[in-house]
């Protein structure tokens, strides 16, 4: 039997303020290459990959593909048509860490585009929640629709931070990003044969 707890917003903020911190640094020392990617031999339950992990991680489990990148067609001026860029981000489940019973976790979602030296991200959600027991906890699917991005081609990608604390006392428990490392991670449409999208084991191109 799970329960989901509740805390004050206070701690819940403040743990989720540190957690974040966290993980961006996390994130930020493990993405100066594409190499990174294929850092660790261990997996969640996909495809994708755990890299740079600490601590006792809970099970995560992915709904879906991480990145699903389309091109969507909207009127423009007289017969003409406006193509824009879209990305919709898939949800996950996490799992308290072995680490305590009542946890609060955090979850964050970075959109990343390569710049030929190293991943930058161009966009980003969080959110935090408290798990206990053996249920989990039930991270949202999303979708970006930027209003201007490069017309150029460039390699997208999607990356999941996660980080475990300890709901009395606030002490991280575990941090951990997830990066996508089959086509089955990232999909990619077009309905444009002048927009071309194409999918690969690290992200995609369009």
């Amino acid at each position: 039997m799970s329960t989901i707890e509740i805390i004050t917003n206070n701690d819940r903020q403040s743990a989720s303020r540190g957690m974040l911190r966290r993980l961006a640094q996390v994130i930020l020392a493990s993405s100066l290459a594409l190499a990174a990617v294929f850092a660790t031999s261990a997996a969640p339950a996909s495809a994708a990959t755990y890299v740079g992990q600490a601590g006792q991680l809970g099970s995560v489990t992915l709904n879906g593909p991480m990145l699903n990148a389309y091109v969507v067609g909207r009127p423009g001026l007289g017969y003409s048509t406006f193509f824009s860029k879209n990305f919709n981000v898939g949800g996950f489940i996490v799992a308290r860490s072995p680490s305590s019973y009542s946890q609060v976790v955090v979850g964050a979602a970075y959109i990343q585009r390569w710049t030929g030296s190293t991943w930058v991200t161009v966009q980003s959600r969080n959110w935090s929640g408290t798990v206990s027991g053996n249920g989990g906890y039930r991270f949202p699917a999303w979708t970006w629709s930027p209003t201007q991005v490069p017309n150029n081609r460039y390699l997208y990608r999607v990356v999941f931070g996660i980080g475990w604390a300890d709901s009395a006392s606030g002490r991280t428990l575990a941090t951990t990003y997830i990066a996508p490392t089959t086509v089955a991670d990232n999909l990619c449409s077009t309905p444009n044969p002048n927009l071309p999208c194409a999918s690969y084991n690290y992200g995609v191109n369009f």
